[in-house]
């Protein structure tokens, strides 16, 4: 027969598992979500190119339009030419690494020429004022 103090020892025991058996639930039902966290996405590779984002102006500030810009590489490599928008701008994309050589002309201009280095991933921005050649009798200081 159980004595009542048996019947309380029990009824501690059951009351004790309780905790116990809600805290496991609870950690198990915790590991199980964590471990349905999505996969991360595959990293996008390194680029391998940059870009020339050129602007040309006059003296007074007033984009050039149809300005003619002429690059090349350090070592070089063939020479392309290309011509301004009407904000007198032009984008030169997917260019290797390295140094470039410009070469800015306009009608009734000097032409400028500018150094220019590309890194991978990276926009080199180059802003180019042409002047107009200097008339016959300017001092020239």
């Amino acid at each position: 027969m159980v004595s009542s103090s048996h019947f309380r020892a029990l009824a501690k025991l059951r009351f004790g598992a309780r905790p116990l058996f809600f805290g496991f639930t609870i950690c198990c039902a915790a590991a199980a979500f964590g471990q349905a966290k999505p996969a991360a996405p595959p990293a996008r590779p390194a680029p391998t190119t940059g870009t020339i984002a050129v602007t040309v102006i006059d003296k007074s500030g007033t984009p050039l339009a149809g300005a003619e810009i002429k690059w090349s590489g350090e070592a070089g490599a063939q020479s392309t030419s290309v011509s301004t928008d009407a904000r007198g701008a032009f984008s030169i994309p997917k260019l290797e690494p390295g140094k470039y050589l410009l070469t800015f002309t306009a009608n009734g201009c000097v032409p400028k020429t500018e150094k220019v280095k590309v890194k991978a991933g990276g926009t080199s921005k180059v802003h180019v004022r042409l002047k107009p050649p200097p008339t016959p009798g300017e001092n020239k200081m």
